[in-house]
Parts: structure tokens; C-alpha cells; sequence
């Protein structure tokens, strides 16, 4: 099944727009048909219509010879007596390569148009398919499964994937035996998307979102009007405030809070992000003798940085092959560079913001060696 090469030279944007995709002949030339105008330039619509039919083959799964355009999808009215005006489905993605049994429908329109829905469910209830969408290429789409009558469907996370021989469409166990795979990237998304992400409808997908934001997601600031803005910003986002703590965030290096060592079962943060403060000292014994950075080449305490104590802190409550995202002055991290280095792999920081007197860089650590 080769990309067929008649008019290629005649018609770059077309040939660009597949991205090295195969089509098998039929479709290419139905597609080319509909997508071009006279001088070779694609008609705006054509864009997201091409767009999609690499995504369903190269992200989903699906074999050209399963994916139609402009397909017939009834009549309306009297037109349904008189045979004419009949309309059409601009993508259909069919179960069989014989294409006798639609499976997905898919309306594409030109940027800025902002109705689809309606004839993408009409056009997916016509001709008995189970999902629809429609999509402008512009905010991310939405998915449906289709319903016997009139704007019923609801909302699922995604299309089902097309792996072997069929679709998957409910959560699979993570024992199961799947088909061959096209390469690794295939097996990768489609593990991912069946294991973690399934065909759910929405309500099954936000009880999901809580469930992990409750029991996955922590947070600590000194600051107690900063904590109950953080718990109603998730309780308004999917819940998750439980695990936020008016706690001064140094204090974690010894004494988590016994609900966080609950969740954490005696482990590990795996991901860590922070924007320490870049102003005050740390001048308390109690805390600064906790830390390595905190005292002296005698072993006394001493007066440090606040931001250099939350670097030692966070790399040591981070989990072996974990994560840390911070946002810090250049300064300090330049000054910290040997003992991070010793204790952990860096990615090459960037400079994100350049003042006149301080530069904030942002770098991940990954990985852990105890102090």
C-alpha cells in the first residue's frame, strides 16, 4: 500500500499535509479530489479533514482501506421521497475493510465555524455508527457515543483504539494477551490510553481525576490564606484539597503529615515541583540543624538562604528516579551546582526570566543519592 505518486509534484500541500501517511489508492484520490483547489492550495476544511485521517490511522490504529469521505448519509424532508440533496459525512471510520459497518463519523469544519455536533450525531445515528465528533482544528475535540434519539449522546475520553482485529472500547486488565503491535509508539499509546485512560464517559473520567488528585496530589505553604485558596482552587478542580497542608515546607524533611504517610505507604514523592522563596534567611537552630546546607565546616549551625535548605529537602524526599522542577536564581544554583551534581543527574537549566540584579533559571533533577 504506497502513497500513489500521479499529480504529487502538482500538488505539495496535499502531499505535505499526510505527513508520509500511506493511503491506499481509492482514498487518496477521493481525498485529493475534495481538498484541493484548482492552483494545488488546500481549501481550509480539507486541512482538518486530512489532519484527522492521519491521526485515526497513525494514532488509532486504523487501515486506510477502513476510512471513507463524503460518505452518503440519507436524506432530510421531502428530499428523502425525491432522491436529491442527499448529505454527507465527511469522515467515516468503518469496523471491516469492506466498509459495511460504520463505526465512527467525524465532521470536519474550517477554522472559526463552531457547529458540528448536531450533524455529526444525525449523520453517526443515520448510518449506525457508535461514536461521533466534530472538530475545526482549533480547541481539542470532543467525543461522543451515539444514542437511538435526538441529542442524547453523551461524552466519552476518547475514541477507541484499533488494535488486531477490533476495537478497544472497555478498560482491559493489565494481564491481558493484546495482538502484534505496528512498532513500539503504537504499543506505547495504546497500553497507555486502555490501562489509563479507557472509553469512559465523563462522569466515570472526573470520579477517576478525584480519586487520583485525592490520593496522589500533596501540598504544603507556610501560609495560611495561601492553603484555603489552594483547597477551594481543588476543590472547584476535581477535589485533591485533602492532601494540602498549612505546614512550613522545611518542616518536611522529618515530619510529614501522618495522612501523606498514609498515601505514601512509607515511600517516596516521585514528582516534585517548587517555587521556593528568593528572599529571607533561615536563622532557627531547630531547623537548620536538620540540614546539611545548614551548618558550618565545623558542623554548627549557621544562617543559610531559605531556598538552599528546600533544594537538600526536596532531593531527599524525592524517590530514586523521580522528578523535581524548581524555579530558582541562577545565582543559587550556580553556587549549589557541585553538591546537586554529587547527589543528582540536572537537566541543562534554562533561563527563564533576566532581571536587572537576578536571573531565574528552571531545572529538573532526576534521580536521588541520599545527603
Amino acid at each position: 500500500m504506497n502513497i500513489p505518486t500521479p499529480n504529487s509534484d502538482e500538488k505539495p500541500e496535499f502531499i505535505n499535509a499526510l505527513d508520509g501517511v500511506e493511503l491506499d489508492e481509492r482514498l487518496f484520490a477521493k481525498l485529493l479530489q475534495h481538498s484541493t483547489r484548482k492552483d494545488g492550495s488546500l481549501k481550509p476544511e480539507a486541512k482538518v479533514r486530512i489532519s484527522w485521517i492521519v491521526k485515526f490511522i497513525r494514532e488509532y490504529g486504523y487501515e486506510s482501506r477502513q476510512i471513507d469521505i463524503e460518505v452518503p448519509s440519507g436524506r432530510i424532508g421531502r428530499a428523502a421521497e425525491s432522491g436529491s440533496d442527499t448529505v454527507y459525512a465527511d469522515i467515516v471510520v468503518y469496523r471491516d475493510t469492506n466498509q459495511t459497518e460504520a463505526f465512527i463519523v467525524m465532521e470536519t469544519k474550517a477554522p472559526g465555524e463552531n457547529k458540528g455536533l448536531r450533524q455529526s450525531e444525525s449523520y453517526a445515528r443515520n448510518l449506525g455508527a457508535e461514536y461521533h465528533s466534530w472538530h475545526n482544528g482549533e480547541k481539542a475535540a470532543k467525543f461522543f457515543r451515539t444514542e437511538r434519539f435526538g441529542q442524547s449522546s453523551h461524552v466519552v475520553g476518547d475514541l477507541p483504539r484499533w488494535v488486531g482485529l477490533k476495537p478497544i472500547i472497555e478498560e482491559i486488565p493489565k494481564t491481558m494477551v493484546l495482538p502484534s503491535f505496528r512498532d513500539e509508539n503504537h504499543m506505547r499509546d495504546v497500553v497507555h490510553r486502555c490501562h489509563d485512560h479507557p472509553n469512559l464517559n465523563h462522569e466515570q473520567i472526573q470520579g477517576k481525576i478525584g480519586y487520583f488528585a485525592e490520593h496522589n496530589l500533596f501540598g504544603s505553604d507556610i501560609n495560611d490564606r495561601m492553603v484555603r485558596v489552594a483547597k477551594m482552587n481543588m476543590i472547584m478542580h476535581g477535589d485533591g484539597h485533602a492532601g494540602i497542608a498549612n505546614i512550613n515546607g522545611l518542616s518536611l524533611i522529618n515530619d510529614l503529615p501522618s495522612r501523606w504517610v498514609d498515601e505514601l505507604g512509607g515511600g517516596q514523592f516521585t514528582i516534585v515541583y517548587s517555587n521556593p522563596p528568593f528572599a529571607g534567611r533561615e536563622k532557627d537552630d531547630t531547623v537548620l540543624k536538620q540540614f546539611e546546607l545548614g551548618k558550618n565546616k565545623s558542623g554548627h549551625t549557621t544562617s543559610v538562604s531559605k531556598e538552599v535548605l528546600f533544594i537538600e529537602m526536596i532531593i531527599k524526599v524525592l524517590a530514586v528516579g523521580g522528578k523535581a522542577g524548581l524555579v530558582l536564581p541562577a545565582g543559587v544554583f550556580n553556587k549549589l551546582q557541585k553538591s546537586i551534581d554529587e547527589r543528582t543527574r540536572v537537566s541543562v537549566p534554562r533561563v527563564i526570566e533576566n532581571y536587572e540584579d537576578i536571573k531565574i533559571v528552571r531545572a529538573e533533577f532526576i534521580g536521588n543519592v541520599k545527603f
